[in-house]
């Protein structure tokens, strides 16, 4: 457990999130005073973690969050985490995914003692070859990223990038996406129905994901840095709906091919050499030893 983080402030937008909660337990542990922020109230479990309630879309409250924490760190998670590309969706999941993200950045350029920003943005939802992001959340990401490049060149914000893959495991997470909709259907006896199942995408486990967030608050002159974080390994949303359904043997099924791929979507596989070479930092958890440990968790949260 790093030691550089005891006693500093560290500020954690989506602090409540699949990937917010157990990047706070960690933080705690290594002696940060560590604030989340989230939209809604919620009861805090983590001893030593303290809640802020607000909706960072309005810059008011982040101002009055940046007034009253004054953090050393920031790890920027907030973000309407969600790829669908359908239009009804999209205006709210741009402006949703851009906005705390400024909002949260311009109170950061004010406070000088701020050591460094992270910016967690998304490698799955890069642009493809006609570099255009093939849906809201990932153009979002694009224009957040913009405004923070300019902002680090006016204002010498000290920011570092991180891109995660598709980032998967235990804890709260949309029920929509694909590896909490394919576990939920089949623990309920459902059938399961996906696209063709071709696309190949490189999955991270959430706790690799937070080792790397802790190495990049940490780790000394990577300012500046866009690291790509990831397994390096790519797998189809096939193989991984076969294997689940192998898992809940006697369940529900799977249906491969039962509606249409989405659109525009290229494979995405991590190259891990910079993430070693700058963080120090290697994906550590079997992609089928996440898949087991997520379907524990969410056979143990349906059977409440």
């Amino acid at each position: 457990m790093p030691t550089q983080l005891s006693g500093s402030r560290v500020l954690v937008t989506g602090g409540t999130g699949m990937i917010g909660v157990p990047l706070c337990r960690r933080l705690v542990a290594a002696g940060a005073d560590v604030h989340a922020v989230a939209r809604r109230a919620r009861k805090v479990s983590e001893p030593g973690l303290r809640l802020h309630c607000g909706d960072l879309t309005d810059d008011t409250i982040a101002r009055r969050i940046f007034a009253e924490v004054r953090p050393d760190y920031v790890v920027d998670l907030a973000a309407a985490v969600e790829g669908s590309q359908k239009l009804d969706k999209a205006r709210d999941i741009f402006l949703g995914t851009l906005l705390p993200s400024v909002n949260l950045v311009t109170e950061a350029c004010r406070l000088t003692t701020l050591r460094r920003f992270i910016h967690i943005g998304s490698f799955i939802m890069r642009p493809g070859p006609d570099n255009v992001a093939p849906c809201p959340y990932g153009s979002a990401k694009q224009a957040a990223e913009a405004y923070l490049h300019t902002c680090s060149l006016l204002y010498e914000l000290r920011v570092v990038y991180l891109n995660p893959s598709y980032v998967y495991g235990p804890g709260p997470s949309d029920p929509n996406r694909i590896i909490p909709y394919l576990i939920s259907h089949l623990l309920a006896g459902k059938v399961a129905r996906i696209g063709s199942g071709s696309r190949i995408t490189d999955w991270l486990y959430v706790e690799d994901c937070v080792d790397a967030i802790v190495a990049a608050l940490v780790r000394d002159g990577i300012e500046g840095a866009s690291i790509d974080i990831g397994q390096g390994r790519g797998v189809s949303v096939a193989e991984i709906a076969r294997f689940l359904e192998a898992e809940l043997e006697g369940s529900g099924r799977v249906e491969i091919g039962a509606i249409d791929d989405r659109v525009a979507e290229e494979p995405r596989i991590v190259d891990t050499n910079a993430a070693i070479e700058s963080l120090g930092w290697q994906a550590s958890t079997q992609l089928e030893e996440g898949l087991r440990l997520t379907v524990a968790y969410w056979r143990e949260e349906l059977a409440r």
